[in-house]
C-alpha cells in the first residue's frame, strides 16, 4: 500500500497547472512502465481503481489534446515550451508600484500644488510708485500709485494715505480723494487678485537740487486676521533745475570802506514761460555789506530784496554799497546772492532758493584804514532826541612804513531846519579840541565837519607800522526844550570819517563806510504815584504819562504785572485815548492806544490801586512798565522799560 501511495503521488507531480491549463510531460511512457511493474506487484484488489484512473488519465490527455493542437490537427512541439510564471508575476508587482508611486505623485500635486491658497501672506499685498525722480522747480508732475492683492484673501478697511512732500501743491488726482487735504482714498475692499492704481498731478517746489520724498501707506485688514497690517512706498524727487538763471558782473577785489558796484541780471528760463512764479532778487548781506543805493530801488519794507513782476521775464538790478570791515584776516568776503521763488502768490514763508550765486571778492588792504564808531557800533544805529552821542574814529598803519602828517575829519550830514542841525554842536565834547566847521547841504540836511591834524594831536604826524589811533568825542542830540523837533522834516543821518596822509604827489585819502543814524521819536514814559493810608489798607493813585514830539506813534502798547492783594478800581479810572484793561486772572493791566498824533504832546493814564492787606515780605506793588510803539515816520519799533512801584 505504501508503494502504490508512492506511486500515486508520483503521478501527481508529473502535471502542472499554468495560466489554467495541465501541462504532460514527454516521459509519460516511461511512467506507464513503471507503472506496469507495479501492476504485477499489486493484489487483484486494486485493479478496478487503477482503471479508473487510467480512464481519467485518457480523459485529461484529450482535453489537453484539444486545447494545445493547432488549426490544422498538429500539435506544438513541446520539447521548445517553456513556462513564464514568475516572469509576468514580476512585471506585474513593478507595474503596481509604479501605479501606486504615479498615483501618490498625483495627489500630492493636487493637495499641495493646485489648491486654493487659502493662508495671508504680507509679500503678495504689492504697493509702488512710479514717477519722474528729477524735476524742475514748479514743474507740473504726475505719481502713479498702484496696488495689487496678488493672493486669494481680500483686504478689508483698505485706504491709501499719501504723504506729500513740503512743496507739493496738489492740483488733481484721477480718483477724488476723500479728506479736504487730498491725501486720503478709502479703497474699502480689496477683493483676491484685484489691482488698482490713482494718479496724482501737482507742482513741486523747493532749493535748487534739494532732495525731497512722497511716500504712500497702504492700511488694510486680511479677511483671516483681526489685526491691522500696513505696506509702505517711497520715491525720491530731486529739484534738480532751476526755473531762473542768474548772471552777476563786479569786481574781484575790494576795499573795505569803499563803494563797491554790484550788477545783478536775473531771466526767467524759456521752459517755464508758462510758469507763474514770485520770484525776487535777495542779497543776504549779514551785516558785512551795506547797500546805499540800488536801481530800481527795492522793495518796500524788504532791504536788499527786489521783486521780479508776473509780466517781468528779465530784469537788472544795480548795487552800490560798502563791504564793514571785519573780513580783512580772511582775506575774502562771501556775500551770497539767491533768486528766492515762493508756490504761493501771498509769499508765505522765507521762500525757496532757485538759484544762488556767492559772490567772493577779495579784500585789497590798504596801507592806511580809518573807522567811524557810534556808540559802540561801526554799522547802523538808532538815536533818540536828547541822546548823547558818543562817537569815535579809529585810525591804524597796516603798512610797512611809518605814515607822515596824518589829517583825520569826522563827517557828519543830519537833518536840519533852518540852517540848524538836529545836533546839538555848541555841545560838543572834543578833548583834542579839533577845528569845527558847518555847511548846508541843502534846504533839509546840514554838515559839520571836525578835522584833527598833528596841531591837535601830536602822535599824528608819525604813525608807525601796526599803531593805531582812536580820537574820542562826544555831541548830543537837540531835544524838545532846544528846538521844536516837529520842524524836522527828515530823520535820516550819516557819519562817515576819512583819512589824508603823505606830501605833495604823495598824499593819498582813504575815506570810511558811513554810519547810518536813524533818529526815532522822542517818545517818554514817567509814572506818578501818590499814596494814601485807609483804615489798614493803602490807596495808590498811579499816573502813567507818554509824552512824543518828534514824529506821530501807532500801535501803543503799557502793560504791568500787579502783585498781592491788590485791587484795581474800575470806578477811578481815566483814560484819554485807548483802551485799558485789567486782568484780575493774570493780574495784569494794559493799555493799547491805537495812534498818538504830533498834535497831541502828552497822554496821562489815571487809576487807583488799593492794597487790601499788607504782606511783610512783598516788596513790589507793580512791575516794571513795558512800553512799545511803532514811530510812523521811521518804521521803527519803540521799546521803552518804566520803573517799578515799590512799596
Amino acid at each position: 500500500m505504501k508503494k502504490t501511495e508512492k506511486s500515486k503521488k508520483s503521478k501527481k507531480t508529473s502535471t502542472a497547472k499554468t495560466d489554467g491549463h495541465v501541462f504532460v510531460k514527454k516521459d509519460l511512457p516511461k511512467k506507464k512502465k513503471t507503472v506496469r511493474k507495479k501492476k504485477e506487484h499489486s493484489t487483484s484488489r486494486s485493479q478496478p481503481k487503477r482503471r479508473v484512473a487510467e480512464n481519467k488519465k485518457k480523459h485529461i490527455e484529450e482535453q489537453l489534446k484539444e486545447i494545445y493542437k493547432n488549426s490544422d490537427g498538429s500539435f506544438p512541439d513541446m520539447k521548445h515550451f517553456s513556462t513564464r510564471g514568475k516572469l509576468h508575476l514580476f512585471r506585474a508587482m513593478v507595474l503596481l508600484c509604479l501605479s501606486c508611486v504615479v498615483l501618490g505623485l498625483v495627489a500630492w500635486f493636487g493637495f499641495f500644488m493646485y489648491q486654493p491658497n487659502t493662508t495671508f501672506s504680507e509679500q503678495d499685498v504689492i504697493l509702488s510708485i512710479s514717477g519722474e525722480e528729477e524735476v524742475g522747480i514748479g514743474e507740473e508732475v504726475r505719481y502713479r500709485v498702484r496696488y495689487v492683492n496678488d493672493q486669494n484673501i481680500a483686504l478689508h478697511g483698505a485706504s491709501l494715505q499719501v504723504h506729500y512732500p513740503e512743496g507739493f501743491v496738489f492740483k488733481e488726482s484721477s480718483i477724488s480723494s476723500d479728506s479736504p487735504q487730498n491725501d486720503v482714498w478709502n479703497l474699502q475692499t480689496i477683493s483676491g487678485g484685484d489691482s488698482g492704481f490713482i494718479d496724482i498731478y501737482g507742482n513741486l517746489y523747493g532749493n535748487k537740487t534739494e532732495d525731497q520724498s512722497l511716500r504712500v501707506f497702504l492700511t488694510y485688514n486680511p479677511e483671516n486676521f483681526s489685526s491691522e497690517f500696513q505696506k509702505v512706498a517711497t520715491v525720491a524727487i530731486n529739484t534738480a533745475t532751476s526755473p531762473v538763471a542768474i548772471k552777476v558782473t563786479a569786481s574781484e577785489d575790494v576795499v573795505p570802506g569803499a563803494q563797491t558796484r554790484i550788477t545783478i541780471n536775473v531771466e526767467r528760463r524759456a521752459t517755464q514761460d508758462k510758469i507763474s512764479h514770485p520770484i525776487a532778487l535777495q542779497i543776504q548781506g549779514d551785516g558785512m555789506f551795506i547797500a546805499k543805493s540800488a536801481e530800481p530801488a527795492s522793495d518796500q519794507f524788504h532791504d536788499m530784496r527786489w521783486s521780479l513782476e508776473e509780466t517781468e521775464t528779465e530784469k537788472t538790478i544795480t548795487v552800490r554799497g560798502i563791504f564793514l570791515t571785519g573780513a580783512e584776516n580772511e582775506g575774502v568776503y562771501t556775500l551770497p546772492i539767491q533768486v528766492l521763488g515762493w508756490k504761493d502768490v501771498a509769499k508765505t514763508g522765507e521762500g525757496y532758493v532757485f538759484e544762488e550765486f556767492v559772490y567772493e571778492p577779495q579784500v585789497t588792504q590798504k596801507e592806511i584804514t580809518v573807522t567811524p564808531v557810534i556808540n559802540g557800533a561801526t554799522s547802523d544805529v538808532t538815536l533818540i532826541p536828547g541822546e548823547l552821542l558818543h562817537a569815535s574814529v579809529v585810525v591804524k598803519n597796516n603798512g610797512d612804513l611809518p605814515l607822515h602828517n596824518v589829517r583825520v575829519r569826522a563827517v557828519f550830514d543830519t537833518p536840519s531846519f533852518e540852517n540848524k542841525s538836529i545836533l546839538h554842536w555848541p555841545d560838543l565834547q572834543d578833548e583834542a579840541d579839533g577845528f569845527v566847521k558847518g555847511e548846508q547841504i541843502n534846504n533839509t540836511t546840514r554838515r559839520g565837519i571836525i578835522t584833527w591834524t598833528s596841531q591837535h594831536i601830536p602822535a599824528l604826524e608819525r604813525v608807525l607800522p601796526g599803531e593805531s589811533k582812536t580820537i574820542d568825542f562826544r555831541i548830543p542830540i537837540r531835544n524838545n526844550e532846544q528846538t521844536e523837533l516837529s520842524d524836522f522834516s527828515t530823520f535820516a543821518a550819516t557819519f562817515v570819517a576819512d583819512v589824508l596822509h603823505g606830501k605833495g604827489e604823495a598824499t593819498e585819502i582813504l575815506s570810511s563806510s558811513p554810519v547810518d543814524i536813524t533818529i526815532n521819536s522822542d517818545l517818554r514814559f514817567a509814572i506818578r504815584n501818590e499814596i494814601e493810608k485807609k483804615q489798614g489798607t493803602s490807596e495808590h493813585n498811579i499816573t502813567w504819562l507818554l509824552e512824543n514830539t518828534f514824529h506821530a506813534l501807532e500801535d501803543i502798547v503799557i502793560q504791568a504785572d500787579v502783585y498781592g492783594d491788590t485791587t484795581f478800581d474800575t470806578s477811578a479810572l481815566v483814560v484819554p485815548a485807548g483802551i485799558t484793561e485789567f486782568n484780575e486772572e493774570k493780574k495784569q493791566l494794559r493799555w493799547t492806544i491805537e495812534t498818538m498824533p504830533i498834535s497831541v504832546d502828552v497822554l496821562p493814564l489815571q487809576f487807583v490801586l488799593r492794597q487790601q492787606s499788607i504782606n511783610p515780605s512783598q516788596t513790589q506793588l507793580m512791575s516794571k512798565v513795558e512800553v512799545y510803539a511803532t514811530d510812523t515816520a521811521t518804521n521803527e519799533r519803540i521799546i521803552l522799560v518804566g520803573d517799578e512801584i515799590l512799596l
